[in-house]
């Protein structure tokens, strides 16, 4: 009987705290900066996508190109669903490169045929 008790007092704590954490970060992600942020972060990935669509066709094996592993997430996300990234620039149709100059917010995509 006491251990069920104290089983039952522990899970208590344990879900008040996490009721409070859950409520605490919900709260920090509505506030007025964290939805510009956002709002700024999902258009410049549907500005990227639409660059992507209209560099390459649809299905194509693309290299992701050389650059900073954040270059290459960038890259990935824009590519998904659309075409088919591959680790071995051999093996692409196109080499995707990231500039951070112009395009969608201060980031544009190239793209090189290479077959």
């Amino acid at each position: 009987m006491l251990t069920a008790v104290i089983v039952a007092g522990a899970s208590a704590v344990v879900l008040v705290a996490a009721v409070h954490s859950s409520t605490a970060t919900t709260a920090s992600l509505g506030t007025h900066a964290e939805q510009v942020g956002f709002t700024a972060s999902y258009a410049q990935a549907e500005c990227l996508r639409a660059e992507v669509r209209g560099l390459v066709p649809r299905g194509a094996t693309v290299y992701l190109g050389s650059g900073s592993t954040a270059q290459s997430q960038v890259l990935s996300r824009s590519v998904t669903l659309w075409a088919v990234p591959t680790p071995d620039p051999r093996q692409a149709e196109w080499t995707l490169t990231l500039d951070n100059e112009g395009g969608c917010s201060g980031v544009r995509i190239f793209a090189a045929r290479d077959r």
